[in-house]
């Protein structure tokens, strides 16, 4: 296909080196060149790449390139000498060893498909230095990485010999096709209706009614703990939240087709803890690659306006917004706009509307439940049986530790105790001392008087005085 006019093919390239590859960013330029027939033959000065490659970089990554040229100016740069500095500076040396201990500590992820487990394995292959051992070194850590044990049982059958790091992934999948298909008959002959790929994952329940207090279905309303709580709702005793079956008030959304003005008040709750790693993962908004934290806390996607400056201000017009953001502290948040661009996530690509606003700080884009819900993203939950014991554990407790939970006074068992005394020591007397005000209540001296510990003194009127009477009980 010829290139007609000024019509570039491939679309604007953008490189930032805060958050972009230099080696991904160089081959897709080479292509961008070639695509646009921009050769050693119609380019030899090397001008025109030069001014390509310069304008593509973002205003950060141009300080550097300009730093990295001094004392030589940018616009008198030869093309490959910048083109050399740049990737110079840029590709940061490896360590074979430290490449090898991760490629070897590696393992395939909870729900990570079997190809992109592959091409993870080849991916940290890079820069670990194989030879002629690349392809075993792959092969053993794509088998003794593998999550699922009927996969990994599988291969672990095959011949060392004669299995390649191709033909493992091959069987890895068909055992995982049989296993998925297997489950997928399961569910159909139990249910006696054809079973959809998501219901391979689903819980069925059998008859099974859910209590109207909470939900759950372990239990029924009469054994429910929760019956005496009130609804946070509509303020009603008898139910929770999620079970209230009270209108709710919609949000007020409109879209209109003319000037998609868009309006409504909308929920942006994260929470951040110094101790746990948010969830950051890496989407092309266009042709632009960012590190974007999904949070299932913001009711939409958010992007900070630095970033729309420096990546999509020439690409994508600002639309005018009306929506307002609560936040957890109360506080609101009026966007300056928002853009409609398309999103590519995992190989798709769905078209996700990102709402711009200031920030003080370099506060990452948000990606919220809009972003979730176009990509059908689940989010684990994990159900907790209440349990109603009737056990009576005191009885327990008081008959298995009698001793402890006696009435009379402990003695001390851990060792035995010698009491050294002079042989010159004389015996000294000392007057009962007087009862403390808190033990003259009667049970307690009673008590005291019958366990031993307590005497009545003769030698006072009354004998309403008390002295302690101190034994060392023998039979240890």
């Amino acid at each position: 296909m010829a290139n007609g006019g000024n019509v570039n093919i491939g679309g604007s390239l953008i490189f930032d080196h805060r958050v972009q590859e230099w080696n991904i960013f160089k081959s897709r330029f080479q292509q961008y060149c070639t695509a646009n027939n921009i050769t050693e033959e119609s380019d030899k000065s090397g001008v025109k790449r030069r001014a390509l490659l310069l304008t593509a970089l973002v205003e950060d990554t141009y300080r550097v390139a300009r730093d990295l040229a001094f004392p030589t100016e940018l616009e008198n740069i030869e093309y490959k000498v910048l083109l050399e500095k740049l990737s110079v500076h840029f590709v940061t040396k490896k360590c074979s060893f430290a490449e090898r201990y991760k490629f070897y500590r590696a393992e395939q992820r909870p729900g990570e498909d079997l190809a992109e487990w592959a091409a993870r394995v080849r991916s940290l292959s890079q820069y670990c230095g194989f030879t002629f051992e690349l392809e075993t070194a792959m092969r053993d850590r794509f088998v003794l990485g593998l999550e699922n044990v009927k996969e990994r049982e599988k291969l672990f059958a095959e011949s060392i010999m004669d299995l390649t790091f191709s033909r493992a992934l091959e069987l890895a999948q068909s055992v995982r096709c049989a296993r998925f298909a297997m489950q997928s008959t399961s569910v159909t002959s139990q249910l006696g209706v054809p079973a959809s790929p998501q219901d391979v994952f689903a819980m069925h329940s059998r008859g099974v009614n859910k209590c109207s207090v909470c939900g759950y279905s372990n239990h029924s309303k009469d054994q429910c703990r929760f019956s005496s709580y009130s609804c946070k709702k509509c303020h009603k005793k008898g139910h929770l939240r999620r079970m209230c079956k009270s209108l709710i008030k919609p949000n007020n959304y409109i879209a209109a087709n003319d000037d998609d003005i868009v309006q409504g008040i909308y929920d942006l709750f994260t929470i951040k803890c110094n101790n746990g790693e948010p969830m950051r993962h890496m989407v092309f908004i266009g042709e632009t690659g960012l590190v974007c934290e999904i949070d299932s806390g913001s009711a939409v996607s958010i992007l900070p306006f630095r970033v729309y400056e420096n990546y999509f201000k020439n690409i994508y017009n600002l639309n005018k917004s009306k929506v307002i953001l609560n936040c957890y502290n109360g506080s609101k948040i009026s966007p300056v706009g928002f853009i409609t661009v398309p999103v590519t996530y995992e190989s798709r690509i769905e078209h996700i509307r990102l709402f711009i606003i200031q920030t003080n700080n370099k506060q990452p884009a948000l990606l919220g439940r809009d972003f979730i819900s176009a990509f059908n993203l689940q989010l684990c939950t994990a159900n907790c049986n209440n349990l109603t014991i009737n056990t009576n554990y005191d009885s327990i407790l008081r008959e298995k530790y009698a001793k402890l939970f006696s009435s009379e006074l402990g003695t001390f068992n851990k060792f035995k105790i010698h009491l050294k005394l002079k042989c010159d020591a004389e015996l000294k007397f000392f007057k009962p001392r007087p009862v403390p005000l808190a033990l003259k209540s009667g049970k307690r001296v009673e008590s005291f008087t019958r366990l031993g510990y307590l005497r009545k003194s003769e030698s006072l009127k009354g004998g309403h005085a008390h002295c302690p009477s101190f034994k060392i009980r023998r039979g240890y």
